[in-house]
């Protein structure tokens, strides 16, 4: 069996073809993209500037009462807050 950290492993041990060594490399792979992925899509829901909360992939803010939106938002009237971008 290839014996090597999960990075170098795929490329190692792609010419051994040892079964048990093969699945260790497809599972760490798959694990890699897996970490993207989610590390991306949480990376685009914190994304909101300050004062603003992620919700329904729009950065949102409750408008004030007899106020105005924060530069760089509009109101939306069907949902009743200030909208970014």
């Amino acid at each position: 069996m290839c014996e090597s950290s999960c990075i170098f492993a795929f490329a190692s041990c792609q010419r051994e073809k040892d079964p048990s060594a093969m699945l260790f490399n497809y599972t760490c792979v798959l694990m890699m993209l897996l970490a993207l992925f989610c590390g991306g899509s949480w990376a685009s829901a914190s994304s909101c500037p300050t004062g603003f909360n992620a919700e329904n992939s729009r950065c949102v803010k409750e408008r004030p009462v007899h106020g105005t939106c924060p530069p760089g938002s509009n109101y939306q009237l069907n949902i009743n807050k200030c909208v970014h971008g």
